[in-house]
């Protein structure tokens, strides 16, 4: 978040409380980019879990994930909430790999399209 000035409270120390909430209440999608909503089911899955992970009203396709305060330890969860919605099991490099919605959301449907041809129900993914 660019700040003008960071805000202090009154003995002159960071206000951590109003930081949090310049950092929450602005918008996050990237400058370059407009907000773009999910489209196919796979991202309004996965959209509906960055946003709650993240605690945001909103997440364009496009949003990278750790631009938008995402971090290591949220992947994890990411992951397993995927799990559960997708019955998918993917590896965590997946996320790092595929960082926004929409190309998770690629990634999952060609995996996806892959495990129906070979007729596997759970799809689990080695590297």
């Amino acid at each position: 978040v660019l700040l003008e000035e960071m805000p202090l409270n009154l003995s002159d120390k960071v206000d951590e409380r109003r930081l949090l909430e310049l950092y929450t209440s602005r918008d996050r999608t990237t400058e370059k980019e407009q907000y773009t909503p999910p489209n196919s089911e796979t991202e309004i899955i996965l959209e509906r879990i960055i946003r709650q992970l993240l605690n945001l009203e909103r997440v364009s396709t496009h949003d990278d994930f750790f631009k938008l305060g995402g971090h290591s330890l949220l992947m994890i969860k990411a992951v397993s909430m995927i799990r559960k919605e997708l019955s998918l099991n993917l590896p965590i490099s997946a996320l790092f790999e595929h960082r926004t919605v929409a190309s998770l959301s690629r990634y999952i449907e060609v995996i996806t399209m892959a495990a129906k041809k070979q007729g596997e129900d759970t799809i689990e993914i080695d590297f």
